[in-house]
């Protein structure tokens, strides 16, 4: 049965005053997908490994449902891990792999056959039973290493990084496997990484870190929608930013005074005239205007710059009131031209108005 996980106030500090995990406090739901998202040394893999009992803590407390974890050996924890390298060990089958935990727990041999077959059965793998790792894919790896964790009926799953070691097109068929596999057996996963798309596809929530504290946490949506900052804005996805002044204000409608003119934004954030902000605009968002839509909102003189094609998409660098911003637009046909000149719209809900940092 899936438990909760629940982080108070945790803190480690490395040699030389490194704050890896800065007073991190975290409330893990049942069966939940859940992501620890941010840049190389935000205190991530510091965090999961704290939970695993790989690294003891200097204050706070982690719970697995009622039950304090904090300073437990790690095989007293009840739960699973998968590791970067799938840490498989290569002179046993991958039915000896998945059994060695039950093993470890002095489980009969009927018990444990029973078991493996169904992890196996679970990750789709059951074929591959008796033979090594090393005539396995790097994906068929990963689903053994997946099995091997969920064998033993761990009460939370954790998993470091798992894709990074598989090629582009591998990770993004893993994404949605992983996520059945841990709907599947029920289980509550933490899940490490620093990519941004595996995280918005496949997530319930996801805590954005930065410097060892937690940034912000919700799901996909409201993180790359609703962003509480410049940093998370910047950090999920691309994004074009501007300062400004709120100079009105009507119900959910600002009027603010940038350095490339007045931009109008729908926003249900409190912020009066006169307050300094920083704007927030998808590169998705910016859309090339028509000719004869001279009223349209937030209509600005352009130039394209730069264009990069991708296939499904183009991606252009506009030069906008001597500043520079990225457009994107998918399944491109007539494209535009570096050098042409046009005119680009923003839809006022599509603004994000954030605090100004400074």
């Amino acid at each position: 049965m899936a438990e909760s996980v629940t982080i108070q106030n945790l803190q480690k500090i490395f040699p030389g005053n490194v704050r890896a995990v800065d007073g991190v406090s975290l409330e893990i739901r049942a069966g939940e997908l859940f992501f620890l998202l941010g840049p190389s040394g935000c205190g991530k893999t510091t965090l999961l490994r704290a939970i695993a009992g790989f690294v003891t803590p200097d204050q706070g407390t982690i719970c697995i449902g009622e039950r304090e974890i904090t300073r437990l050996p790690a095989h007293k924890r009840d739960t699973g891990m998968v590791f970067q390298s799938y840490a498989l060990w290569p002179h046993l089958t991958i039915r000896q792999n998945v059994a060695f935990g039950l093993e470890m727990r002095r489980l009969n041999k009927t018990e444990i056959a029973k078991a493996v077959d169904a992890a196996l059965e679970r990750v789709q793998m059951q074929e591959k039973a008796d033979t090594k790792p090393n005539e396995l894919s790097g994906g068929q790896q990963q689903r053994i290493a997946l099995a091997r964790a969920l064998v033993i009926e761990p009460k939370c799953l954790l998993l470091d990084e798992p894709l990074s070691n598989l090629d582009a097109k591998l990770r993004l068929d893993m994404r949605q496997e992983i996520r059945r596999i841990c709907k599947s057996a029920g289980i509550t996963a933490i899940y490490v990484t620093h990519d941004q798309k595996e995280a918005l596809s496949i997530a319930d929530r996801m805590a954005i870190l930065a410097h060892g504290r937690v940034q912000q946490v919700g799901t996909p949506r409201e993180i790359y929608r609703h962003p509480t900052s410049p940093f998370v804005a910047g950090f999920i996805g691309e994004s074009n930013f501007i300062g400004g002044i709120v100079k009105n204000r009507q119900k959910n409608h600002l009027r603010i005074e940038t350095p490339i003119g007045i931009l109008e934004a729908a926003t249900d954030q409190s912020y009066t005239v006169g307050d300094n902000v920083t704007l927030s605009i998808r590169p998705e968002a910016v859309h090339k205007a028509d000719a004869e839509a001279s009223a349209a909102p937030n209509r600005l003189p352009a130039t394209c710059r730069q264009v990069v094609y991708l296939g499904e998409s183009a991606q252009y660098l506009m030069e906008i009131g001597g500043t520079y911003w990225k457009r994107h637009d998918w399944n491109p046909d007539d494209m535009d031209r570096v050098g042409e000149e046009e005119f680009i719209t923003i839809a006022p809900r599509d603004i994000i108005v954030l605090q100004d940092p400074a």
